[in-house]
């Protein structure tokens, strides 16, 4: 369940343009495509 509130913090980040603030710019892509991995894992696990 915690895991869950950390994608959510990583993906509105994200989408508010404030990761880069935080990570390389560079790393953005990379960092949003394994939390939307995280994300199907970790409603798979629950479910």
């Amino acid at each position: 369940m915690l895991s869950l509130i950390g994608i959510a913090a990583t993906l509105w980040l994200a989408v508010t343009g404030k990761l880069e603030l935080y990570i390389h710019p560079r790393y953005v892509p990379f960092t949003v495509t394994m939390t939307v991995v995280a994300a199907v894992v970790s409603v798979a696990a629950l479910s």
